[in-house]
């Protein structure tokens, strides 16, 4: 995040981290629920001066009873003002003197709509990806171009970007790049359903390698095809 979060945000990022790691280490051990139960108590015990908690033995007991039912990778959000993108959601104030953050909207609704649209939308969030448009027909894209439309569409991506190459088409239509080899299948399929007549093309086919910004995706435009009064076909 930018440098007015570099202290008690980075120091909250940093022990989620070491939280998270711990976590995967615990879980990563085999053994039985009972000796679980009775290590995760142990460390319960370690910490309770210094946490407030009324949890039982027995309540440890009976969360592990559902831990092979459990995601493995769960959805991770904090509420912060990088949530959805810098102060969209939540910012900064620092007016009275004290740092502190707070809703832009005071009840709170718009944070509601944004957890509720990850929590329907779980694993395009978990993908959150890099997308580049490349450009490479004879103009900018107007507004209404299958690209520009699936932009507004397509939720949670960490940026889509656009680059412009203008009259090095070779081609019709638009392409899309997937540079993770299948590693993001909710966001190739919704690329596929939200730009209609598209193609998924190899990278190593077309001699494309991935920019500096290490996008996921590149979505490849190529020349329009479009109908003239006159009826003849002509590229754009």
């Amino acid at each position: 995040g930018p440098s007015s979060l570099a202290s008690d945000f980075s120091r909250a990022r940093r022990q989620q981290e070491v939280i998270e790691a711990l976590k995967d280490r615990a879980l990563a051990q085999d053994m039985s629920i009972a000796d679980r139960a009775s290590t995760y108590w142990k460390l319960v015990q370690n910490f309770i001066d210094n946490i407030d908690t009324n949890i039982g033995f027995e309540d440890i007991l009976a969360g592990l009873s559902h831990l092979e039912k459990a995601s493995k990778d769960p959805i991770k959000v904090v509420l912060d003002p990088n949530f959805g993108g810098i102060n969209k959601f939540i910012v900064t104030d620092s007016s009275s003197g004290a740092y502190y953050i707070k809703p832009k909207d005071p009840t709170y609704a718009k944070i509601h709509d944004e957890l509720d649209n990850i929590w329907e939308n779980a694993e395009l969030y978990k993908e959150s990806p890099g997308i580049l448009v490349i450009n490479r027909g004879k103009t900018y894209l107007p507004t209404n171009h299958p690209v520009k439309l699936a932009e507004k569409e397509i939720p949670f991506t960490s940026f889509f970007n656009y680059k412009n190459e203008f009259n090095k088409a070779d081609f019709v239509g638009v392409k899309i790049v997937d540079f993770t080899d299948g590693q993001m299948p909710e966001t190739l399929k919704m690329l596929k359903n939200e730009i209609p007549g598209s193609e998924v093309a190899d990278y190593i086919d077309l001699g494309l390698t991935r920019s500096k910004d290490e996008e996921d995706f590149v979505i490849l435009v190529g020349l329009t095809i479009s109908v003239t009064p006159s009826t003849k076909l002509t590229t754009q």
